[in-house]
């Protein structure tokens, strides 16, 4: 008898014997343990397969975290709308601060007033005020920013707003004083937006570059002593009765939005 028949003869046999002790029960102990073990891990796989996200629920959770990320950008937006609305507060607040403590040095009577238009190019350099006739405005009325630094005047006043003319516009024209050792008058004229000149200047006095330069005082309404700014370049030709002066001025006129209207002062002239 060859090996293969032999062992299909002991499997055969043996498979005879397995069955007659189980229905014998002598087998029972063992099939419990077997049952108790297998079944205690596929009740753990079974555990497992339900803790794992179905179709349906990862779909959900991709939407609840799309949803989460809008909702992250949105609060990102307001946060950085808000950093800007403050820092534009604290500008203003520090303009303010400075403007009441130059009033706060002299006698004037100022209107604090908010900057609501404003008309930048080179026919007009004109803002629009939120402050008019009923808050004591009038026409000529100088208009300072900051630690008193001159702007313009009051060209156009109604009720509830007004006009400022802008020192740098075109048909500006302003008496204006050198702090040098002459005290030199002028008149400060706006050049289409782009300078401010300073013209009249007695040929023989000395004008130099970082001279400041203020208003004079010598108009009906306008204080002296208000800064305008200072002497960039000068402009002298031989056998002309007067110099010219190129003032800069520290103030950006576009980016204007707070400045206080003197209505009122004592003059010291």
């Amino acid at each position: 008898m060859n090996r293969y028949i032999r062992t299909i003869i002991s499997i055969f046999i043996t498979v005879i014997l397995v069955i007659i002790l189980h229905y014998l029960g002598v087998l029972k102990s063992g099939e419990d343990f077997i049952k108790k073990t297998v079944f205690s891990g596929s009740s753990k796989l079974y555990q497992i397969s339900i803790m794992l996200p179905s179709g349906k629920e990862t779909f959900e959770s991709v939407e609840k975290l799309e949803e989460a990320y809008i909702s992250l950008k949105k609060n990102q937006s307001y946060i950085l709308n808000q950093e800007s609305e403050y820092l534009e507060l604290k500008n203003e607040n520090k303009s303010l601060r400075e403007q009441l403590s130059f009033v706060n040095r002299n006698n004037y009577t100022t209107v604090g007033t908010d900057v609501i238009g404003k008309q930048i190019d080179p026919i007009n350099r004109i803002i629009t005020l939120n402050k008019g006739t009923s808050s004591g405005i009038s026409l000529q009325n100088p208009v300072i920013t900051n630690d008193g630094v001159f702007v313009g005047v009051i060209s156009l006043v109604n009720e509830h707003d007004s006009i400022v003319r802008l020192i740098n516009d075109n048909e500006s024209r302003v008496a204006a004083m050198l702090l040098n050792q002459n005290r030199s008058i002028g008149m400060i004229e706006g050049g289409f937006g782009l300078t401010i000149r300073m013209s009249f200047i007695p040929q023989q006095e000395i004008v130099e570059i970082g001279n400041i330069v203020t208003t004079s005082g010598l108009e009906q309404y306008m204080p002296p002593g208000l800064v305008i700014g200072e002497v960039a370049s000068v402009e002298k030709e031989p056998f002309e009765p007067f110099q010219r002066a190129i003032i800069t001025t520290p103030i950006v006129y576009e980016k204007l939005h707070v400045v206080s209207v003197i209505t009122n002062y004592e003059n010291s002239l």
